[in-house]
């Protein structure tokens, strides 16, 4: 009986200690639950160790619940002290046309501004071939010869043009064709300059310095030297070689090309 006795009790006392290591285990858990849970808080709270996705997928669900002041909190948490604001003023943005037009999702708001942006770029496409097309259509008026004054006006039109629109191939070589046009008119009417064998210069026509690798064109186009008072050509073996006396200075074309300025 003595020896049963002392059985039970050690079952009872290695119970005890396994119920003990299971409260233990069983706090150990839950502070460490508890701790990731903070953990886990703080990076959905602050962003940080959140990539871009994870933090865009956190304002959209605010978004998605209506919660715009919470989701504008989460973007000033993960965004404001960014060096480049532009994260911050997208979804701030985004954020308020979900708002205003009852959006559910941040593609949504994408596509409007892409639309948005298509229509625009319509727009501006149309104001430019409107622009260019009214030099075009005031050149070829045909109703009266064009004044010095008017020649010179829309030599700058196009001159101004092609300024503003550099990078517009599509029209730069129909501006060149017409500031030439534009130019032999503008000597046939002073064609007493270059009996003078002075350069066909109005201070009031917009130009631009000649640069090496212009065509002849181009330069007649864009430069103030319009007509050469002088030619010197010669051929051989590797192609045409001219020289143009403008005055006191003299370029030299390879080919078409401009390859040297004299001063």
């Amino acid at each position: 009986m003595g020896e049963n006795k002392k059985i039970n009790l050690k079952a009872i006392f290695s119970s005890k200690k396994n119920i003990a290591i299971a409260i233990i285990v069983l706090i150990i858990i839950c502070v460490s639950g508890f701790e990731y849970l903070k953990y886990d808080n703080n990076r959905y709270q602050t962003g940080q160790g959140l990539t871009n996705e994870q933090k865009r997928g956190n304002i959209e669900d605010l978004v998605k619940k209506e919660d715009y002041e919470g989701a504008n909190i989460l973007v000033e948490n993960y965004y404001y002290y960014d060096e480049n604001k532009e994260n911050l003023h997208n979804y701030t943005y985004n954020i308020k046309m979900c708002k205003e037009k009852k959006l559910k999702s941040f593609d949504e708001v994408d596509k409007i501004k892409e639309d948005n942006k298509k229509a625009l770029e319509r727009v501006n496409e149309e104001n430019i071939k409107k622009e260019y097309q009214d030099i075009v259509n005031g050149v070829n008026n045909k109703e009266r010869e064009l004044s010095r004054n008017e020649l010179i006006d829309y030599i700058n039109r196009y001159m101004n043009f092609s300024n503003k629109y550099k990078d517009r191939k599509d029209y730069y070589y129909g501006i060149v064709g017409n500031l030439v046009e534009l130019k032999k008119e503008y000597c046939r009417r002073n064609s007493y300059i270059y009996d003078k064998e002075v350069i066909a210069y109005d201070k009031d026509m917009n130009t631009i310095p000649p640069k090496i690798g212009m065509t002849k064109a181009e330069v007649m186009a864009f430069t103030k030297y319009i007509k050469p008072s002088k030619t010197n050509k010669t051929t051989n073996a590797h192609g045409i070689s001219e020289q143009c006396v403008y005055g006191n200075s003299y370029l030299y074309f390879d080919d078409g090309k401009l390859t040297s300025i004299q001063n």
